[in-house]
């Protein structure tokens, strides 16, 4: 059979091909193509780094507040170096006069005229340092309370909008939207209500301040001029004079004082008890509105650290990453206001000289103790076993508000204070 050359020449090049085909190697195996992955991008913040901005922009207002705090303390530093001056300027000028005067007399009304000088600017002083405290602490609190309350809101509603954000699909982000916005309007109310007992609260304890200084200022005045009038009618020649000015101490300014007493008792117990009710009042508001939280995990309050914004709860999740977040008041101890110095300004009447009596009529044997009873009284004593000291000691109440405890003062110890040397002893008065 005849076998053209196109045939022949297709044939041998199919033959050649699938011979190389046949002989040559197999070709490497193919690299296995990589699994494209995706790179964790978050398009908001996390709640711990919300929670520690939050907390940064909390410090700076809390040095805020505490600046404004001492700013407001600095006008009532000054009334107290100035009170103080004029007590010492008062020492100072009548200690001179009397120590220049030559009648016993006018030496002795000097040092009446002295004591009640001094007295009154230093119980000045002393009450407007039980004041400005109260001034001071309370324009901390406030500037705290109202930070917090901005803060804490923020912080509340970006924690949830950051949830909303990475699952915008997800009803429970929307339920956290809800209970956050809920919580935030709680905090600003109830900060609002904490301002309101922080405000009013030091308004009752300004008040009770002012009362006692009226009162003890009436008081040092009746009594010094009282003291004076006694004075002068011991040493008057005329005993009209005498009568007359006795007569106008105790016909007039004694009931004038009895009454002022009266009114300030009756004024400071209606302070006091307007005082519990306000307290009470705010302190049931302020819980209803927005109640303490009994949380284990971390809450950010208006005086929160840095270092404690960015703490987790013990199972890793960050704290409040539910949105459920609120700023709690700081719980700051008030400082005590002082109870009101009650002593009688310390104005000494002159003395009178008097004979001294006659030393054998005074001198009496005293009686020989029976060596017996002694003895058994040694005994008594040695055996008395010592008081149980061990009682515990009542445990302090805390509150929620930033108002720790507005009845904690102690009681006043201060006695008045007395200014200058005592009267000399006037040696040509009578005897009262």
């Amino acid at each position: 059979m005849d076998i053209s050359a196109r045939s022949f020449l297709s044939f041998t090049a199919s033959l050649t091909v699938a011979s190389a085909i046949a002989i040559a190697p197999p070709p490497p195996p193919m690299p296995a193509i990589p699994t494209p992955t995706v790179a964790d991008v978050r398009l908001t913040a996390s709640p711990a780094e919300i929670e520690a901005a939050i907390a940064r922009f909390q410090g700076v207002f809390d040095d805020l507040s505490a600046g404004a705090g001492e700013l407001a303390g600095l006008p009532g530093r000054g009334l107290i170096a100035a009170a103080g001056g004029i007590e010492n300027f008062f020492d100072v000028a009548l200690t001179r006069l009397i120590d220049d005067a030559t009648d016993p007399d006018a030496a002795t009304s000097l040092t009446i005229l002295r004591t009640l000088a001094v007295n009154a600017w230093a119980m000045l002083e002393h009450n407007l340092g039980r004041i400005n405290p109260v001034i001071t602490y309370t324009t901390e609190q406030v500037g705290k309370l109202l930070s917090g309350a901005v803060t804490g809101s923020a912080q509340n509603m970006l924690i949830a909008l950051s949830e909303l954000a990475g699952h915008p699909l997800a009803l429970q982000s929307y339920a956290h939207l809800f209970t956050a916005a809920l919580d935030s309007g709680r905090l600003v109310v109830g900060n609002g209500l904490r301002v309101i007992h922080e405000i009013g609260g030091a308004g009752l304890d300004i008040a009770q301040v002012v009362v006692d200084e009226l009162t003890y200022q009436v008081d040092n005045l009746i009594g010094g001029f009282s003291t004076l009038l006694t004075h002068i009618g011991d040493t008057s020649a005329s005993p009209l004079v005498a009568a007359a000015l006795g007569a106008v101490r105790d016909l007039v300014l004694a009931p004038v004082r009895a009454v002022v007493d009266a009114g300030s008792r009756v004024i400071s117990t209606v302070v006091t008890i307007t005082h519990t009710g306000f307290d009470r009042v705010l302190d049931t508001a302020t819980d209803i509105v927005d109640p303490p939280r009994r949380e284990t995990a971390p809450v950010v309050t208006a005086a929160r650290s840095e270092s404690e914004s960015a703490a987790v709860d013990p199972a890793g999740a960050p704290a409040h990453a539910d949105g459920d977040a609120a700023t709690e008041a700081p719980v700051d101890e008030k400082p005590a206001v002082e109870a009101p110095v009650d002593d009688e300004p310390a104005v000494e009447a002159p003395v009178d000289s008097a004979e001294p009596a006659d030393p054998a009529e005074s001198a009496e044997p005293a009686e020989s103790a029976d060596p017996v009873d002694s003895e058994e009284t040694a005994d008594s004593d040695a055996s008395a076993e010592p008081a149980d000291s061990d009682d515990e000691a009542p445990a302090p109440r805390t509150h929620t508000t930033p108002r720790a405890d507005r009845d904690s003062a102690p009681s006043g110890s201060d006695s008045a204070p007395t200014g200058g040397d005592s009267a000399p002893s006037g040696s040509d008065s009578a005897a009262a």
